[in-house]
């Protein structure tokens, strides 16, 4: 028999929400391990003694973590979602007859709030991996992603305009010229482009070149996340043209700050200058860096391999005998130049083995080159590592990009972006948490018996070559089984 459904509202309702959550929901989940009690603490001072009762810090905390964890596009949508979704209603403790607060109320928030208190949230998230074994601490990825401002390029304008006062054009050369003095031999980024123009809607988001030549405004999301299971463990944000290598050193000491040690760091070529090699080889750590070499000489040339470096006169000595001393200029970022006299070249007998084209014979050198030569490991555990990095660090930002809603930042200024950072990496590091522990566990037996061989070379190969070159012991902090 054909029924049919006939609706009449009730006056009266025995309702709970708690029945109404699936036992197997991901709150309920989330909200057994969320742990947000310093919040309260933390926010205190932040509030008056009288006037209109705020939403609590907790609450707002947790509305966060769910734009965040269902990838919600803005926070009007997400006061939406939370109006008839009673699984977000019981996650935040609001029941049916309870008014939702206004999306304001986040904007304000976040101001009153700051960065500190959102990278509090996401080291408790580190540290609760760790404790729960998810944190190997022997390798580690650094890498960094572009992220688009929430900005137009139609509000791009000149930085300085001509009703700009002498007084304010003086000082803006004056300080042009002081970050020029202060340079040193790191790339630093940036780029001309933004030195002229910036945006009125984000004046702190970059101006960059994406595919098909096209301009947009960005920031930069650097991270470094563990091996073994995809951990964040640092992340910073910065506009899009600074250099993703000049902030290696400062991303590992957030790792240090956090008492975890990586043994191994694998990076591409945007890290691979001698400043983090040096870093690295002060801090006791095998780099697995892909290095920023020297331009390549045409076939038939003499190669710098055939030229003799005396580091006590700081000059190179070249087949015939001749000295090729450091110029006064630098080649480009990281890099000395070193250059023979013109008559001595034009004279030489090996001029068509040594020339092809120019005057003189130039060669560039890496600053602080012998860092180059001593960290480097064996080559076997530096492709096993830099394969993983495809998959770890990659996988990282993917994940962020497509389940977290990170391609786009949600407010403007670059403290937002670095609190959109602390967010999303803290959601998924608790996604890692979320993992029930029989499928953690059947991962973790896949991937050592994948990757036992490669590991054990690794070991074997990347330390034991790094103790044989550095003849220092490693530090009893940093004594852990290999595995």
């Amino acid at each position: 028999m054909r029924g049919k459904k006939i609706y009449q509202p009730k006056l009266m309702y025995t309702f709970s929400l708690d029945d109404h959550v699936p036992s197997g929901h991901r709150l309920r989940a989330l909200q057994a391990i969320l742990d947000l009690r310093f919040v309260e603490p933390k926010t205190r001072t932040l509030y008056g003694q009288n006037g209109h009762v705020s939403v609590d810090p907790v609450v707002i905390m947790k509305m966060l973590l769910l734009a965040y964890l269902y990838a919600v596009p803005s926070i009007r949508e997400l006061m939406r979602q939370i109006e008839d979704r009673l699984s977000f209603r019981w996650f935040l403790g609001y029941d049916l007859d309870e008014k939702i607060p206004d999306h304001s109320v986040i904007s304000k928030a976040l101001r009153r709030f700051g960065p500190a208190l959102f990278r509090e949230l996401f080291e408790r998230t580190v540290a609760q991996c760790r404790d729960a074994g998810l944190i190997g601490g022997e390798l580690g990825h650094v890498d960094a992603t572009t992220v688009q401002a929430n900005a137009s390029g139609d509000s791009i304008i000149e930085r300085f305009h001509p009703q700009q006062s002498c007084e304010q054009f003086v000082n803006a050369v004056e300080q042009e010229v002081a970050a020029v003095e202060a340079d040193d031999s790191s790339p630093s980024g940036g780029s001309s482009v933004n030195d002229q123009y910036c945006s009125t809607t984000d004046p702190d988001a970059s101006i960059v070149s994406r595919d098909g030549g096209k301009r947009s405004l960005a920031y930069k999301d650097h991270r470094v996340v563990d091996d073994q299971r995809g951990v964040i463990l640092a992340t910073h944000a910065t506009p899009a043209a600074v250099a993703e290598g000049k902030w290696l050193p400062f991303l590992i000491d957030r790792v240090h700050e956090q008492n975890i040690y990586p043994r191994v760091v694998a990076a591409d070529k945007s890290y691979g200058h001698a400043a983090n090699f040096r870093y690295l080889w002060e801090q006791h750590i095998t780099a697995h860096l892909a290095r920023i070499r020297s331009p390549r000489q045409k076939p038939g040339v003499f190669g710098k391999e055939q030229f003799t470096y005396l580091p006590e006169e700081d000059v190179y000595v070249c087949p015939a005998g001749e000295r090729l001393s450091a110029g006064t200029r630098k080649a480009r970022r990281g890099f000395q130049e070193y250059r023979a006299p013109k008559k001595v070249c034009a004279s030489c007998a090996l001029r068509s083995q040594c020339l092809s084209g120019h005057r003189a014979r130039t060669l560039q050198r890496a600053v602080d080159e012998e860092y180059l030569l001593r960290i480097c490991p064996g080559p076997v555990g530096r492709r096993w590592a830099m394969r993983r990095r495809k998959t770890v660090i990659e996988g990282s930002f993917a994940c962020a990009k497509d389940r977290c809603g990170h391609r786009r930042s949600r407010w403007r200024g670059l403290i937002k972006m670095q609190m959109q950072c602390h967010l999303v990496a803290t959601v998924q590091n608790l996604l890692k948490l979320l993992k029930p522990l029989p499928k953690r566990i059947a991962e973790g037996r896949q991937i050592v018996l994948q990757n036992l061989m490669p590991r054990l070379t690794l070991a074997e190969n990347g330390l034991a070559v790094f103790r044989a070159r550095r003849h220092v012991p490693i530090p009893a902090t940093l004594q852990r089984s290999p595995i």
